[in-house]
């Protein structure tokens, strides 16, 4: 069995060797455990927070594109309602050349 003694050095170089310290074996790394232990509850509060708000931001995006959706779709259908009309009425008149003065002064071109 081999004994470590009591001030190990190097033997090529003749200095203290070097030894990786324990963390907890100081009051300063004990203080730094406490305060990671302390940490951790607040840290997770922030991010379940922040998640919460994050999965509020979405549900409120899809309300609110749900609603710009329902709105162009009312009016594209209020649009094609009209045109509808407006045919309807055309081809109710008797005469294919009053038809198409009323398309001409629609904006619509007879060919």
């Amino acid at each position: 069995m081999v004994t470590e003694p009591a001030n190990p050095q190097d033997t090529k170089t003749g200095r203290p060797a070097w030894r990786p310290t324990r963390l907890h074996a100081s009051v300063r790394g004990r203080l730094l455990g406490l305060l990671l232990l302390a940490a951790t509850p607040v840290v997770m509060l922030a991010l379940a927070g922040t998640y919460a708000g994050f999965r509020g931001t979405i549900a409120q995006a899809h309300r609110d594109l749900g609603m710009e959706r329902d709105l162009l779709l009312r009016r594209i259908v209020g649009r094609l309602d009209m045109a509808d009309a407006m045919l309807r009425v055309l081809v109710a008149l008797p005469d294919a050349g009053l038809a198409c003065t009323a398309l001409t002064t629609m904006g619509s071109r007879c060919g």
